[in-house]
């Protein structure tokens, strides 16, 4: 009863490619020796569409063929994942019409550079209020060439942070969204330690919490910017 998406297969390819890459040229060798049996690669984009390096092929009894493909061209990864094709051809066709286009019709937008500070999430209790949120790396997203996207981003986080906060403690998340569609998804961590403060401090937060709690007991913090 087990069920996936193209999306959770797209999202296991990223995986693979991003955290086994000493282990991901496996799936670009043209057959592999496996217990004395010889395995051909069997992607059929292999050497049809330039740059494709994996990943798997398959048919899925009465959903048709699919392929979750990945290619780089000129230092740029691209994962492609198809489901219910008519027939071997048509996949072919279809997987590098798809690259073809994600390669020529997009481009990188830049939107924070690695260790910009995104945000500042308020810190309850600590020797001060706030902590600078920072991405770990570069923040892009493609947008189409010939097209006005309308870019939004947000920074969503579950208050309240109590002191102390360490550098490196993911605190929240960078939400982007491309004409309303939820693009991509960025860990936000601490660029800074906040220590606990006196007890003065303490009191005092704690007596703004309670208030602030009781108005808004599950509140998320919203930090919107428009591209």
């Amino acid at each position: 009863g087990a069920r996936t998406s193209v999306r959770d297969l797209g999202k296991i390819a990223q995986w693979i490619v991003t955290r086994h890459p000493d282990m991901y040229p496996v799936f670009s060798e043209p057959e592999i020796d496996f217990g004395g049996v010889r395995q051909l690669n069997r992607n059929p984009l292999m050497g049809q569409c330039p740059g494709t390096d994996g990943l798997l092929v398959g048919s899925i009894a009465g959903e048709g063929h699919m392929i979750v493909a990945s290619a780089v061209r000129d230092g740029k990864r691209l994962i492609a994942v198809l489901n219910g094709l008519a027939d071997d051809k048509v996949r072919v066709r279809a997987t590098s019409a798809m690259l073809d286009w994600g390669f020529t019709g997009y481009i990188d937008r830049d939107l924070f550079a690695k260790g910009d500070t995104v945000a500042s999430a308020q810190v309850f209790g600590g020797t001060q209020g706030t902590v600078r949120l920072v991405a770990q790396q570069q923040v892009t997203l493609p947008v189409p060439k010939d097209g006005n996207s309308r870019i939004i981003a947000r920074v969503v986080y579950r208050g309240p942070i109590t002191a102390p906060v360490t550098k490196g403690d993911r605190i929240g998340v960078l939400r982007i969204w491309r004409d309303n569609l939820l693009q991509r998804e960025v860990p936000l961590i601490a660029d800074e330690n906040i220590e606990e403060g006196s007890l003065v401090q303490r009191a005092f937060d704690a007596g703004y919490e309670l208030i602030a709690g009781a108005l808004h007991p599950y509140a998320v913090r919203l930090f919107p910017w428009l591209f």
